[in-house]
């Protein structure tokens, strides 16, 4: 990294000032070999840029690439470059460090995966990238083709975007740091917010058994929005599925956002859409094709290991099964499906209790139970819980056509809660739409200070 000094003086009121910036540095490989790339992280400082060229549009790692430090891995576009190694191609795991740190990756096809942790190197959980409640740590990944999963251990935020998954299996989980996590979130963080993991525009295309991975849990914040499936998945599991408190005493899931995807599914007669074991959801304005009409959303405890509702020593937070969760406009074959349990092992699961349903009853001037929709806020009477989702873009009966209608329909909207009786509170305002980070950003100046001269 380079700094440049600036020496000016300000006449008009009498005495210098100094301005440094600091670029950051850019670095390009010989090659896209594993050697030739390594070799320019390692001449890399955190913040910068690492180019890495077509060559003859292919290179084969046998070798995870480790990655310790905040850089640009910057590849010359998904169609020019494939790189391929079996398994993990690379590996994030950032040192410790007082200031956000950003990691992107853009550009590649990897026929592996990409691996991001937090953990301390010896793999036990710690809040070394946090700070009151927020996650420091700040992960891009665009533009690219993965032919593996995308695995996250930690409590990363910011965005994969324009990927198209074409593995088979899981392709992406999403763990948070377990109790670590719900004792400095303080057990939530708010929906539509930076503080998530957001999937947005991506497709997977693989024909996967599972379009989304099963290991979401360990206090886990992701949301996935504005994706599709064109390989019809067709393997009767979850396409999204939440862990609950884990017979290991890892707590479950945390925040789960699901809205505005498009799924063309296969013809499984019973297929699970969303498989909800712990945390807070909400799932919306998402749209599911099926020829057997099969598609499900559910809540459930103690499944597949799932062996307590509460988890010792998770922060104090006694709730970590399904609660506070909202489920509407979600279209099977254009018609309305809604969540139901599946599973009620401790009794606690109940609809209007520890989830909410669409309820075409449910008006902006009463509403006693489930979700109601319209185009103007709610402002009458209302039993605590309840919800009303307020969009002017279209009847909300009516799934949209296009992604592009989707898009407008959704983030065009605002969800309300009913916080106390007769009380409304807006809870849910969709997050800015492009995510923030996607893009990339100016790699100079990076910073820029200013102070008297000497």
């Amino acid at each position: 990294m380079r700094n440049l000094f600036v020496i000016f003086t300000l006449f008009s009121l009498g005495f210098c000032v100094s301005i440094t910036e600091s670029y950051a540095d850019t670095h390009t490989a010989a090659s896209p070999s594993y050697a030739d790339v390594s070799a320019a992280i390692a001449a890399a400082d955190a913040g910068d840029t690492v180019n890495v060229p077509a060559g003859g549009g292919s290179a084969t790692w046998t070798n995870t690439l480790y990655i310790y430090k905040a850089i640009r891995l910057m590849g010359p576009g998904k169609d020019d470059l494939t790189i391929t190694k079996s398994g993990v191609a690379i590996y994030y795991n950032p040192v410790s460090s007082s200031t956000a740190l950003r990691f992107e990756i853009d550009g590649f096809t990897f026929t592996g995966g990409i691996r991001l942790c937090d953990r301390n190197y010896d793999g036990s959980y710690s809040a070394k990238n946090q700070t009151a409640g927020t996650a420091k740590n700040s992960i891009v990944i665009g533009n690219s083709v993965i032919g593996g999963q995308i695995y996250s251990m930690g409590d990363f935020r910011g965005v994969v975007y324009n990927v198209n998954f074409t593995g088979s299996g899981v392709q992406f989980s999403i763990m948070g740091s377990n109790a670590t996590t719900y004792n400095n979130f303080g057990g939530d963080v708010s929906y539509g917010t930076a503080g998530m993991l957001y999937f947005e525009d991506c497709t997977w295309s693989g024909g996967a058994s599972q379009a989304i991975g099963t290991n979401n849990g360990s206090g886990a914040r992701w949301a996935v929005r504005y994706c599709t499936a064109t390989g019809n998945p067709d393997g009767g599991l979850p396409i999204f599925d939440t862990h609950g408190c884990q017979a290991d005493g890892n707590p479950g899931g945390m925040l789960h956002a699901i809205y505005g995807n498009i799924f063309p599914l296969g013809a499984k007669v019973t297929r699970i859409g969303l498989n909800q074991r712990g945390g807070k959801t909400v799932m919306f304005n998402n749209r599911f094709t099926q020829p057997s009409g099969g598609e499900e959303i559910y809540q459930q405890q103690n499944a597949d290991g799932d062996a307590d509702k509460y988890c010792a020593g998770a922060g104090g937070q006694a709730v970590v099964g399904p609660n506070s969760s909202y489920f509407f406009n979600n279209w099977m074959n254009g018609s309305i499906d809604n969540c139901y349990i599946s599973n009620n092992v401790y009794g606690d699961l109940a609809e209007n209790v520890t989830f909410w349903n669409y309820n075409a009853s449910c008006t902006s001037s009463s509403c006693s139970a489930g979700i109601g929709c319209g185009s103007t806020a709610p402002t009458g009477t209302c039993t605590t819980g309840v919800g009303y989702w307020v969009t002017s873009y279209s009847p909300c009966s009516t799934p949209p056509a296009t992604m592009a209608d989707m898009k407008t329909y959704t983030q065009s909207g605002r969800f309300y809660k009913c916080t106390a009786t007769n009380t409304w509170t807006s809870y849910f305002t969709p997050y800015t739409y492009p995510h923030p980070l996607r893009g990339g950003g100016p790699s100079a100046p990076k910073s820029l200070s200013v102070g008297p001269s000497n």
